[in-house]
C-alpha cells in the first residue's frame, strides 16, 4: 500500500493562495524598488542642479563627508515621514479587508493577524531600507564631481549628466508598468468573474439556511413533512410569489459528483472510456449537482428550454425510506425513479436539447449505490458553484434522491425582500420552535458574500496599480521639470528664431517620451508571464489580452500628459530676452 503524506501548510494554504500572494509580494517589491528609483532620481536631479555649487565647495576644501551626510539625512528624514503616514494607511487597509471578509460566509481568515503582520517596526524598517538604497546612487554621483567639468555649461556635458536621471526614470517606469500590467489583467479577470451571468434572476429572492439534525428529523420522511409545512405557511403570505427548498444556491456552493454518460464521439472528453457502436463515446464528467424541489425554477426564473420540469410525484419518497437504510447496503430498488434536468451546456454534449431528453446519466458510477437519472428537461446555462472555480456542467435532481440535512429556503418576494426576513424566520419557528435558521440574506447579499475574496483581490491590486501610476507621474514630472529648467537658454533661442510651441515641446521632451514608451513596452513584455500564471486561478474564462494590453499604454500615456503639463507650460512661458540674458 502506498501511503502519501501532506503537510499541514499544504492542506490549508494551497497552491492558488501561494501564487496569488507571491504575485502580490512581487508587485510590492517592484513598487518598493520603483520608490527607491523615484526618490533617487529626485535627489540626483537636485544634485545636478547644484553641481556647480557643490564643486566649488569641494574645491575650497569642504570634505566629501558633509555632502554625503546631508544627502543621507534628507533620504532618512523623507522616509521617516512617509513611514508615519504608511503606518496609519496600513491599519486602515487592514480594517477594510477585515470588514469585507467579515461579510462573507467563511468569515475572516483566522490565520491572518494584521496586528502581528503589520507592525510599526516593519514599516519603519522598510523605510530605512528605502532610504539607504535611495541615497546610494546620488552619493556615488557626488564622488564624480569634477571642478572643471561642473563649471562648464556645454550642452554635451549636460546631456551626459542627465544620463543617470534618465536611466533611473526608465527603470522606474518599466517596473511600474510590470505592476500595472499585472494589475490590469487581474482586475479584468475579477470583473469577468463578478459580472459573469449566473443564469438566474435573483431580484426579490430571500434565502435562508437550515440544518435538520437526526435527533429531530431521523429520516427523509420527517424532512419532507417539515419542508411541506414550512412551504405551506410561507405561501399563505400574499407577498410570496414562489418558495423552494434545495441543497444549493446558484453561484454559491453545490455538490460535485462524477457522472457517466454516452456523449458525442467528437465531444472533448476528460476521461474517455470505451466508444459505443452508436457513434457515441462513454464519458465521465465532474458535474455540479443540486437537489431541488419542483419550485426551484420558478423562484429563480430559470428558463426551461426543452422537456418538462420536475413534478411533485417525483418528490415523493416510497416506503420503505431508503434514506434510513445503511449506505453500504442500500438498494436502488428502495429509491424512487430518478429524473433530472440538465443545463444547456450538458445537453450540447449529448447532441442538443431534443437529443438529450430521455438519456440516462449515472451519478457516482463507481459506487454500489449509483443513481441512474433520466433526463426530462433542459434549462438555460446555470452556474451552481462559485464563479472563481471551474465552471462545470449543472444538473438538478429531486430532493427525494437524498435525505439532505442542510437545505436552503428560497422565497420569491413581490415587494422588498429585506422586509420579509422576520416573516421567514417566524414561518420556520411556527413549524418547529427549536429549529434555528441562519444566513438569512437576499440573493444579492449572497453574491456579494461569495465574491468577497475577488473584491479584496481587486481592491489590493487596484491600489498597487494606482500607486505605480502615481510613482511614474512623480518621476516623470521631476525629469521633465529638470530638463525644462536646464534648457531655458535653448528654449529662448528657439523662440527668438521663430519656433512655434509644438517645435519647442518636441525638442524638449521627445527623447524622454521615447524613453518612457520603450520602458512601457519592456514592462508589458515582462508582465506577460506572471499575469498569465495568476489569472487562471481567478477565473477560467480566457483573458482578453488585446483589450488588457491596450489599457496599459493608454494609462501611461495619460500619466505622461498629466506629468508634463506644468513643465510644458513653464517652458512656453519663457521670455526670449530673459533666457538669452541667462536670467
Amino acid at each position: 500500500i502506498q501511503v502519501g503524506s501532506r503537510s499541514f501548510r499544504d492542506a490549508y494554504v494551497g497552491n492558488e493562495l501561494r501564487i496569488i500572494s507571491g504575485t502580490m509580494l512581487g508587485a510590492v517589491l517592484l513598487l518598493l524598488f520603483a520608490v527607491c528609483m523615484n526618490a533617487a532620481s529626485v535627489l540626483l536631479v537636485r544634485l545636478l542642479s547644484t553641481q556647480s555649487e557643490n564643486s566649488v565647495r569641494l574645491a575650497l576644501g569642504s570634505g566629501f563627508a558633509p555632502l554625503a551626510i546631508s544627502a543621507l539625512f534628507q533620504c532618512v528624514l523623507l522616509a521617516g515621514l512617509a513611514a508615519i503616514l504608511a503606518n496609519y494607511l496600513s491599519i486602515f487597509a487592514g480594517n477594510a479587508i477585515a470588514n469585507i471578509f467579515a461579510a462573507s460566509d467563511e468569515g475572516f481568515p483566522l490565520w491572518i493577524d494584521f496586528e502581528q503582520s503589520i507592525s510599526a517596526l516593519h514599516v519603519f524598517g522598510f523605510a530605512l531600507l528605502v532610504a539607504l538604497i535611495t541615497c546610494a546612487l546620488p552619493i556615488w554621483r557626488l564622488r564624480q564631481i569634477v571642478l572643471s567639468g561642473a563649471l562648464r555649461a556645454s550642452g554635451r556635458s549636460l546631456i551626459g549628466r542627465q544620463f543617470g536621471a534618465n536611466a533611473l526614470v526608465f527603470v522606474q517606469v518599466c517596473l511600474s508598468c510590470v505592476v500595472v500590467a499585472c494589475a490590469v489583467a487581474i482586475l479584468a479577470q475579477v470583473r469577468a468573474t463578478i459580472t459573469h451571468p449566473v443564469g438566474v434572476n435573483g431580484t426579490g429572492v430571500l434565502t435562508a439556511r437550515v440544518g435538520l439534525f437526526e435527533q429531530s428529523y431521523p429520516d427523509g420522511a420527517a424532512i419532507d413533512r417539515f419542508r411541506a409545512k414550512v412551504l405551506a405557511r410561507i405561501k399563505q403570505n400574499p407577498a410570496v410569489a414562489a418558495a423552494s427548498f434545495s441543497t444549493a444556491l446558484p453561484s454559491d456552493a453545490s455538490d460535485q459528483e462524477t457522472v457517466q454518460f454516452f456523449g458525442l464521439a467528437t465531444a472533448p472528453a476528460e476521461t474517455p472510456l470505451a466508444p459505443s457502436s452508436a457513434g457515441a463515446a462513454l464519458q465521465e464528467r465532474e458535474m455540479n449537482i443540486a437537489y431541488v424541489d419542483q419550485h426551484f425554477l420558478e423562484v429563480y426564473d430559470i428558463k426551461l428550454l426543452a422537456g418538462r420540469n420536475l413534478t411533485a410525484q417525483e418528490l415523493q419518497r416510497p416506503a420503505p425510506d431508503f434514506a434510513a437504510t445503511d449506505a453500504n447496503t442500500a438498494s436502488a430498488l428502495n429509491r424512487p425513479a430518478c429524473t433530472t434536468v440538465v443545463d444547456a451546456r450538458m445537453a450540447q454534449l449529448l447532441g442538443g436539447h431534443g437529443a438529450a431528453l430521455g438519456q440516462v446519466l449515472k451519478v457516482d458510477p463507481q459506487s454500489p449505490t449509483e443513481t441512474p437519472c433520466t433526463i426530462v428537461g433542459v434549462i438555460a446555462t446555470l452556474e451552481l458553484d462559485e464563479l472563481d472555480g471551474d465552471l462545470n456542467y449543472s444538473m438538478l435532481i429531486p430532493l427525494s434522491q437524498q435525505a439532505a440535512k442542510f437545505m436552503t429556503i428560497a422565497v420569491k418576494i413581490k415587494g422588498d425582500a429585506q422586509a420579509f426576513k422576520p416573516e421567514l424566520a417566524a414561518a420556520v419557528s411556527a413549524v418547529d420552535p427549536d429549529q434555528p435558521i441562519y444566513w438569512l440574506r437576499t440573493f444579492d447579499e449572497v453574491q456579494r458574500a461569495t465574491s468577497a475574496g475577488n473584491r479584496v483581490l481587486a481592491m489590493l491590486f487596484g491600489g498597487l496599480c494606482s500607486i505605480a501610476l502615481v510613482l511614474s507621474a512623480a518621476g516623470l514630472y521631476g525629469l521633465l521639470s529638470f530638463q525644462a529648467h536646464q534648457r531655458t537658454r535653448e528654449v529662448g533661442l528657439r523662440m527668438a528664431l521663430g519656433a512655434n510651441a509644438l517645435d519647442v515641446l518636441r525638442a524638449l521632451f521627445a527623447r524622454s517620451l521615447v524613453l518612457v514608451f520603450l520602458a512601457v513596452a519592456l514592462g508589458s513584455a515582462l508582465a506577460a508571464y506572471p499575469a498569465a500564471s495568476i489569472t487562471p486561478f481567478i477565473s477560467n474564462q480566457a483573458l482578453n489580452w488585446w483589450s488588457s494590453g491596450l489599457i496599459v499604454p493608454v494609462l501611461f500615456t495619460f500619466t505622461v500628459l498629466l506629468a508634463g503639463i506644468k513643465p510644458a507650460l513653464r517652458a512656453l512661458r519663457v521670455s526670449p530676452q530673459e533666457a538669452l540674458r541667462g536670467e
